[in-house]
């Protein structure tokens, strides 16, 4: 099951090629997989990744953002794509 499954999120196209990161969803904590990097597509759907679900790296360290956190919702669990978006203001 997703983890956001249950809360209702709405979700979004990214808009544009991205990077992102692969995680692992354990308890409520979103570790960060060593290596997985990778460019997701434009019409990848994403949403905005509540507060209550940490970043983490694979030492247990937490990683904050530097715009806001946003995870891939047509993924499967255990394992999800993250971004660090940076809203563009016009």
């Amino acid at each position: 099951m997703h983890p956001l499954q249950k809360e209702n999120k709405h979700s979004r196209e990214l808009g544009r090629p991205y990077a992102a990161v692969q995680v692992e969803h354990i308890n409520k904590v979103l570790v960060v997989i060593p290596g997985s990097v990778s460019i997701l597509k434009e019409e990848t759907k994403i949403t905005k990744l509540p507060s209550a679900y940490p970043v983490v790296d694979s030492e247990g360290y937490l990683i904050k953002p530097s715009g806001q956190f946003y995870i891939t919702t047509e993924t499967f669990d255990p394992y999800h794509m993250v971004i660090d978006l940076q809203l563009e203001h016009k």
